[in-house]
């Protein structure tokens, strides 16, 4: 027979060496609460901690707690802490709900354990409130009267943090029938504060009272809402759009003006346009049209009754002017280039002898220019020398064609093309006798060419050898 009491000592002793072994001895922690009070799921609560290690070596614990709490987040820096041995260490742990929870008192298994010897362990408990945000914000919208929704009007909510806590990452929502306005907020320990919104009307606007809804989200969650009513009085209300049309040197305007109120409306319109605008703008017909110095000033006033609508147009057609800018430019251009002088032609005398009879022998040397950057073609270069002994010589390579009669010559050069920016350079040499050397003059050279199918004549300048 088995003996029942002997078996009852075994499975005893099999579950003792089956549980994990748990020291105080060789560890031990204390949990003090700094911030043990949470406002919805704004604010974390905070605690600090103490792990004492009595072990003869230094070891590494984790933190955390059971599966069954996943929407708790436990939050500990470092995230594994470390003790040295025989000795003791203070840590700051924090924790939030990820999820909003109901208002109440919540309790949090928390496991400390050695990361050296999973075996040891210690288990505490963390205790914490959360309040709701009801208890924790006041909110109101303040009064505004009869409220005329064709201006922007000004909407104030008073906001009130009841805790010594802070409150974080709120969105306040204004909404209406005809707007929708929305704000970041967050409030610091006992905080008074008032958060203003500008908001523009929109839509068919009935006189009467209406419901506007104050909304307060944590993130996508909704903690508060309250319905509050405003009062919109009688009112006129004109609309107006502008509808703009662009083409090339083409532009018009259609102001529209429409009553969509319950009374007559006086509207008066007004446009600047500047001297140039006035001559080249056709228009609906105005009230009035003032000069002022250099500017025009049209004015539209007019009546609407309820339901009408005024159109006025205003169009700007600059081909006009245009074409006879381009004309004017295209002339001016013409003439320009007509008048420029694309060619110059300067002489010198590089040397000068005179001979025991009074013969002056000369190194003469013409240079034609083309300052413009196109080519000149078929160029005709003439001069002309007089009071000759001989020949003129030494022309070097570009020789010309000479004329004699008597006692003076004429040279002629053909130039067949002479490109944009470049020289035609020709030297020569003539023996001449005057009777007063000191009246002596050297005529100047001439150039001929073709600009336009019409003949142009550039001169060069003329010298006088002896001149004092």
């Amino acid at each position: 027979m088995i003996n029942i009491k002997f078996l009852n000592y075994s499975i005893i002793i099999i579950l003792f060496l089956t549980i994990p072994y748990a020291s105080p001895e060789l560890i031990s922690s204390e949990f003090n609460h700094i911030t043990p009070l949470i406002i919805g799921n704004s604010n974390e609560a905070t605690y600090s901690f103490e792990i004492k290690n009595n072990q003869d070596h230094k070891d590494r614990f984790s933190i955390s707690t059971s599966e069954e709490y996943w929407s708790w987040s436990i939050n500990i820096n470092p995230s594994v802490v470390e003790v040295n041995k025989k000795s003791e260490d203070n840590f700051l742990l924090k924790i939030k709900p990820t999820l909003i929870k109901e208002p109440g008192e919540y309790i949090i298994p928390i496991k400390i354990k050695s990361i050296n010897n999973e075996s040891l362990f210690i288990e505490k408990e963390i205790r914490l409130n959360i309040t709701s945000y009801e208890d924790a914000i006041n909110y109101s919208l303040d009064n505004l009267g009869i409220i005329n929704p064709n201006e922007e009007t000004l909407f104030k909510v008073n906001l009130e943090n009841n805790y010594n806590l802070d409150i974080k990452d709120l969105r306040l929502v204004l909404e209406s029938e005809f707007f929708l306005e929305t704000q970041e907020i967050n409030l610091s320990k006992l905080e008074k504060t008032k958060k203003n919104f500008l908001v523009k009307f929109d839509g068919d606007i009935n006189k009467g009272e209406h419901h506007i809804l104050i909304k307060i989200y944590s993130k996508e969650n909704l903690i508060l809402v309250k319905e509050e009513h405003i009062e919109i009085g009688d009112f006129p209300n004109l609309e107006g759009y502008e509808m703009p049309k662009q083409s090339f040197l083409f532009s018009s305007e259609t102001i529209v003006k429409r009553n969509n109120g319950n009374s007559i409306v006086h509207e008066t319109y007004s446009k600047e346009l500047t001297t140039i605008e006035n001559f080249i703008t056709t228009t609906s017909e105005p009230s009035s049209k003032i000069r002022e110095g250099n500017k025009y000033i049209l004015t539209w006033e007019f009546y609407l009754s309820p339901g009408e609508s005024k159109t006025i147009v205003i169009e700007k057609d600059y081909r006009k002017i245009v074409s006879l800018l381009i004309i004017f430019i295209v002339l001016l251009g013409l003439v320009y280039s007509y008048k420029k002088k694309e060619i110059i032609i300067k002489k010198d005398i590089l040397s000068i002898k005179q001979s025991k009879d009074g013969v002056l022998s000369m190194d003469i040397v013409v240079s034609l220019k083309n300052k413009s950057r196109r080519d000149i073609k078929n160029l005709k270069l003439l001069d002309k020398i007089g009071h000759l002994v001989d020949s003129p010589s030494h022309f070097g390579s570009k020789e010309p064609k000479i004329i004699k009669s008597n006692e003076n010559a004429q040279m002629l050069w053909y130039i067949p093309i002479l490109k944009g920016k470049s020289n035609f350079v020709v030297s020569y040499n003539v023996k001449i006798k005057h009777d007063r050397i000191s009246n002596l003059i050297i005529p100047k050279a001439v150039s001929k060419y073709l600009k336009i199918g019409r003949k142009k004549i550039v001169y060069s300048n003329r010298i006088k050898p002896f001149l004092k």
